[in-house]
C-alpha cells in the first residue's frame, strides 16, 4: 500500500493524517507499516483524504489521481 509515500508527498506527519482520519497515530502507523490490514470502508477513506483511486492506494495502477468520470462513477455504486 502506498500510505507512506502519500503522506509524504503531501508534506503530513503520520499524526497529522491520523488525526484528519480520526484515528489514534499509532493505529495509522500500524496501516503504514502493514502490520494491520485497513478495512473497505477504510481503503475509501484513505483514498478519499489523499484524493486516488483505491487501485492505486493499494498498487494495482499507476495513475495516481481521480477524474471527475472516476469519482462520479465510484460514488453511483456505493
Amino acid at each position: 500500500m502506498r500510505l507512506k509515500e502519500l503522506r509524504q508527498q503531501a508534506g503530513l506527519t503520520q499524526a497529522q493524517v491520523a488525526r484528519s482520519l480520526g484515528m489514534p497515530r499509532n493505529s495509522y502507523c500500524n496501516y503504514e507499516l502493514g502490520i494491520r490490514e485497513p478495512t473497505f470502508s477504510l481503503l475509501f477513506k484513505f483514498a478519499d483524504f489523499f484524493n486516488v483511486t483505491i487501485d492505486y492506494l493499494l498498487g494495482y495502477s499507476d495513475i495516481n489521481y481521480k477524474t471527475r468520470e472516476t469519482q462520479n462513477t465510484q460514488y453511483a455504486s456505493k
